[in-house]
């Protein structure tokens, strides 16, 4: 027990040596391999970062792939090389697209935006699943950045240098993917680099294309949750893994003000470059910007089904509205506590890693805008109280992750 609490302890009040001892007591004594899964961060927590990446080699695939995304996070602070081999790791090893490309993205967005050389690395790889990886990276960092800048009215020197190294390093890096031997990887990155080099501007909706948003959003909202469920697990799977990816492309892309028709070519890779797609696409594109609740509203169908894989579903693309209705996608998700499909631990650890990407984007910005802005305090305090609610939590791969969440690491150097 003394053991432990010593482990737990992430406070610089306790000697390196100290806490090396007590890593060296739990190994040698008695630790059963279900203790050593569930004291998981206590252990990293006695290290330093060369121990956790020796560690983490051996140990990384037997935990959950988002508390291991945010353990490679923290050891990308003081080694990225090393960080970024684990990621690759965790990456080529696990299956189920959809689950593994968000986290892991994400992991390897920083403060200053992203890595370069880590995201060389990534895009030059043989793994298609890398790449996009190092891909999704790139886009998400370039369009929440750009919407973030809009919403928040963002005037600020440091600001704009801020962004334009993102743009610079971004521009640098995708024309590698422009000759990849991936269709789709080629097409997107293609508009990424256009919209990016020529920054496009707020278009007006034709009166035909209010007419067919009007219906199309009637009719998905009569579209049973099974139906968006079904769809959302044969995009999850290896042989839809790209219509997941290039869907993820269109989801993010209306942050920026691109228009429409210039992310139309997406359909082809699909084979699915008709007019009624083009369609459906442009729906997406100006509801997203003019009517974002409905978006909303749609990813709550699969949030308040009786099915945990729909739930699951649903979680993940719930990041689309938490990007732009924070405040309302997080009153949903505090809804979500209570209600007894999310007693599942999968689905706990889902919304921890919603709370934690919304956490990350406002760190891009919160240097940039008045320490008074109450939207962004209110997001932030909101943010911080669920985490902590969940450190609470019954299971303790649950409390785990919102630990590492909410105090990081702080390997012993």
């Amino acid at each position: 027990m003394i053991v432990n609490k010593i482990l737990s302890e992430n406070s610089n009040g306790l000697s390196k040596s100290c806490k090396n001892l007590a890593y060296d007591l739990s190994t040698e004594f008695g630790m059963s391999d279900a203790d050593s899964n569930l004291n998981l961060l206590r252990r990293l927590r006695a290290m330093n970062s060369e121990q956790a990446t020796e560690f983490l080699d051996k140990t990384l695939l037997n935990s959950n792939h988002m508390f291991m995304s945010n353990v490679l996070e923290e050891i990308q602070k003081v080694d990225s090389q090393k960080s970024a081999n684990l990621i690759k790791k965790l990456v080529s090893n696990y299956s189920g697209i959809l689950l593994i490309s968000l986290p892991t993205s994400v992991a390897l967005m920083n403060s200053k935006g992203f890595n370069p050389d880590s995201i060389k690395y990534f895009l030059k790889d043989e793994d298609f699943l890398i790449r996009i990886t190092g891909f999704l990276t790139i886009l998400q960092t370039y369009s929440c950045l750009t919407f973030l800048q809009k919403k928040y009215n963002i005037e600020d020197q440091k600001f704009d240098l801020f962004f334009e190294s993102i743009k610079k390093n971004s521009l640098e890096l995708l024309p590698i993917l422009e000759k990849d031997k991936d269709e789709s990887l080629r097409i997107m990155s293609s508009i990424l680099i256009k919209e990016i080099s020529f920054p496009s501007e707020n278009v007006n909706q034709k009166f035909s294309d209010k007419m067919f948003n009007n219906i199309a959003g009637r009719t998905l909202k009569l579209v049973p949750s099974s139906v968006l469920i079904n769809h959302a697990a044969s995009t999850d799977s290896g042989e839809n893994a790209k219509n997941f990816y290039l869907m993820m492309f269109i989801a993010l892309m209306p942050l920026t003000n691109i228009d429409p028709k210039k992310i139309f070519s997406v359909g082809k890779v699909c084979d699915e470059n008709n007019d009624l797609t083009n369609l459906l696409i442009s729906y997406y594109c100006n509801t997203f910007r003019k009517s974002p609740d409905d978006i909303l509203d749609i990813i709550k169908k699969l949030l308040h089904t009786a099915d945990p894989l729909g739930a699951i579903y649903g979680l993940y693309w719930s990041f689309i509205p938490l990007i732009t209705l924070p405040e309302k996608t997080i009153q949903v998700y505090e809804q979500l506590f209570t209600n007894s499909i999310y007693e599942d631990k999968e689905l706990r650890i889902a919304l921890i890693f919603l709370f934690s990407y919304l956490k990350k984007l406002m760190t891009f910005i919160e240097d940039y805008v008045p320490e008074n802005d109450s939207e962004i305090l209110i997001i932030n305090n909101r943010v911080q109280k669920d985490i902590e609610y969940l450190l609470d939590d019954k299971n303790n791969e649950v409390r785990m992750y919102a630990d590492i969440v909410l105090n990081g690491i702080e390997f012993l150097e």
